[in-house]
């Protein structure tokens, strides 16, 4: 297969419009080649099918891209969440329980409790880890990263403190153990 045709085969695959196209065209570029068996794999043949293999696949990922990207639009469109729902799905992805999210915007433990139901059924979610997830998805909320606790940090290198010090205090007795059998 010439280049030309290659380069014909790789701008009309960008220009397909839906998976079935972009196979269809992939099969009619291998028989033009010459792959209708497998058992004949000439070197220059093998190396053009491989090609067009890796375009095959770069544009079929475009594609899901492209229709992960509709269904996302679509999606969002289809999941309504009320301004307290998003709320309360935003600080339960930022690993907030029930009663913190409660305490944090002023609502009963009740209250929040039945804005997470709400949730769970519209986003047809068995928890909210999986809600939160998915609202992150739909794009419903934003991604953010878990800032770190300043109390949470200084109370981990009070813990590793402890350990060490501990740590020292053992090899110090098994050392004192082991000097005492040699003494015997």
């Amino acid at each position: 297969m010439s280049k030309q045709r290659l380069q014909h085969f790789v701008n009309l695959s960008n220009q397909a419009a839906d998976a079935d196209e972009l196979v269809a065209m992939y099969r009619r570029a291998l028989q033009k080649i010459g792959f209708r068996r497998t058992v004949r794999k000439p070197k220059n043949r093998w190396d053009a099918a491989q090609y067009l293999f890796h375009q095959f696949y770069d544009s079929f990922l475009r594609l899901q891209r492209k229709s992960a990207e509709t269904a996302t639009k679509s999606g969002a469109t289809a999941v309504k969440l009320s301004v307290r729902e998003l709320e309360v799905v935003r600080r339960s992805a930022g690993g907030l329980t029930r009663q913190e999210v409660a305490r944090a915007i002023g609502m009963s433990y009740h209250t929040v409790d039945f804005h997470v139901r709400n949730i769970l059924r519209k986003l047809d979610a068995s928890n909210m880890l999986m809600a939160a997830s998915k609202a992150q998805h739909l794009g419903l909320i934003a991604f953010e990263p878990r800032k770190s606790n300043v109390k949470l940090k200084a109370r981990r290198e009070r813990a590793l403190k402890r350990k060490r010090a501990l740590d020292r205090r053992l090899r110090a007795a098994l050392q004192k153990m082991s000097s005492r059998k040699i003494k015997r």
